[in-house]
């Protein structure tokens, strides 16, 4: 009887081991995915590597994110662009953008491709007749009271509602073609 209860003991002993091993295993995994998803989201949010102010604020977040999407009238898959006439990174998009509306065009893609503009200043649609965007859907809204520190900023906003991708400050070609291929309008 006594041996029956020593084996009892050392087998609840050995449970509670491989639980608190399987408490602690879950544990590291619910961080590590925690952490993927925080760096995922700063590699996401900003290609040029400055996704924070000097001060240490972010430059965009999701709420200013999903404050462009609802600046649209767009509901299915979007890219929305917030630029300004005057932004030197802004004209230095301009090809890449071309490129992209003309490719959603040619594809007869289901995506709307829209430009928000400031408030204040030039009524921008000359501008985006100028620079081969005709077709876009142009919207004004003011960066200001949304508290965007930094343009442009390119966010792709999926069928589901699902942000795929945010991007601020000029693209480079790498990323360019990063979000060509993701879009499905790569040459």
């Amino acid at each position: 009887m006594m041996k029956n209860h020593a084996v009892h003991l050392m087998n609840k002993s050995r449970i509670r081991s491989i639980l608190e091993a399987a408490i602690n295993l879950a544990i590291v995994i619910a961080l590590s995915y925690t952490a993927y998803t925080v760096w995922k989201l700063g590699q996401m949010v900003s290609a040029t590597g400055t996704s924070k102010t000097e001060s240490g604020r972010p430059e965009v977040n999701s709420d200013q994110i999903a404050a462009l999407f609802a600046s649209t009238r767009s509901t299915g898959r979007i890219v929305v662009v917030a630029m300004s006439q005057k932004c030197g990174a802004c004209k230095a998009n301009l090809p890449f953008l071309r490129e992209l509306a003309q490719g959603l065009k040619r594809s007869n893609h289901a995506t709307d491709l829209v430009l928000l503009f400031p408030n204040e200043g030039e009524d921008p649609t000359s501008f985006v007749d100028e620079n081969g965007l005709s077709g876009a859907e142009i919207g004004r809204i003011s960066f200001r009271d949304l508290g965007l520190l930094k343009i442009p900023i390119l966010a792709i906003r999926e069928q589901n509602g699902a942000v795929s991708g945010a991007w601020i400050g000029s693209l480079d070609p790498q990323t360019q073609g990063m979000i060509l291929k993701a879009m499905k309008l790569s040459t």
